[in-house]
């Protein structure tokens, strides 16, 4: 570009190269793009310059794309190629404050699922999260319950990034949740609830992912909706049913979700909070929180091999 060969032209005023950033999201929608001129004229970035792609938000994959003002008739003429480091970003799963909860989906102290006048985030036996399908937030505990020491962790999980679609639900309103459980000893059979923030319908079902069987119907003995239609007892066998990891090893792993329609009108709450979001108890205000952007990356790159992880911004070299 500054001094032009046999191929490609010196560069003058009205000639331009340019990068062009795609976000993609789980389900490989578009997100946005970011232009990025690597030269402008006689203008040429010689310096790694940081470049900003937070306007793309949350982003599951990275698209690059180089094009140029010197074409011909089998293409473009400039040497197609761009450096790239420091790719920076924060994961969806990220947990800075290590609650077991990734930062982009916790829910805020205005949060009471289960209608006990107490903030969600305040009791140790409850684990609540926004959920990343729908607008709605979901929870699991363990209170009162036999055999169960700890909720371990629990995240909200876009049924759109599950690639196996057999058997899988039309309808998952609330996504799915995933949680890990300690139970008290390996084997053990325990019961725990889940709470949603709006009301199932009467004909909503429950149903379990895993890599192994796959989508499937948890029947009643092992998924009991309340009447109002605002939570589900689920049974889980440690190693056996209910259990992703098919391990008797004092830990359930139980990736499932609410499949069917919500109920066209939710229950009132009779509790101390005020209702919001749907039929879920909210304190003081009717805020759900909102979910952050956060990016978990996997690259897509078309023109030169990178692998990083991240999506805020990155530096961009290009040699002339």
């Amino acid at each position: 570009m500054l001094n032009g060969d046999a191929f490609a032209k010196k560069f003058e005023d009205g000639d331009w190269f340019k990068l062009t950033i795609t976000g993609n999201d789980a389900s490989g929608v578009e997100t946005g793009t970011v232009d990025f001129y690597l030269a402008d004229g006689t203008n040429i970035v010689k310096t790694w310059t940081w470049l900003d792609l937070s306007s793309l938000g949350e982003v599951k994959s990275l698209e690059f794309v180089l094009s140029s003002s010197d074409t011909a008739d089998w293409g473009m003429n400039t040497p197609a190629y761009f450096c790239m480091d420091g790719l920076n970003g924060t994961s969806s799963d990220y947990d800075a404050n290590l609650n077991g909860i990734p930062d982009s989906q916790e829910v805020d102290v205005t949060v009471d699922l289960d209608n006990d006048g107490t903030p969600d985030v305040n009791q140790p036996t409850i684990k609540c999260v926004n959920t990343v399908a729908g607008n709605g937030q979901i929870g699991v505990s363990c209170k009162d319950c036999q055999n169960v020491s700890e909720i371990i962790a629990i995240k909200s999980i876009d049924p759109a990034t599950i690639s196996d679609n057999a058997n899988r639900p039309a309808t998952m309103p609330l996504g799915l949740l995933s949680f890990t459980l300690r139970v008290n000893n390996p084997g053990d059979v325990v019961t725990v609830t889940v709470y949603l923030s709006e009301a199932a319908s009467d004909s909503a079902k429950w149903y379990k992912h895993d890599d192994t069987i796959g989508w499937r119907q948890c029947p009643e003995d092992m998924a009991s909706f309340s009447a109002d239609g605002m939570s589900v007892v689920l049974t889980l066998t440690d190693g056996s049913h209910g259990d992703a990891d098919g391990i008797e090893n004092g830990i359930i792993v139980d990736p499932s979700g609410l499949a069917g329609p919500l109920s066209s009108s939710p229950p009132s709450n009779d509790g101390d909070g005020s209702s919001g979001g749907g039929g879920g108890c909210f304190i003081d205000t009717a805020a759900s929180g909102s979910v952050g952007n956060a990016c978990g990356i996997s690259l897509t790159v078309l023109v030169l091999g990178i692998l990083a992880s991240g999506c805020s911004a990155t530096r961009l070299f290009r040699r002339e």
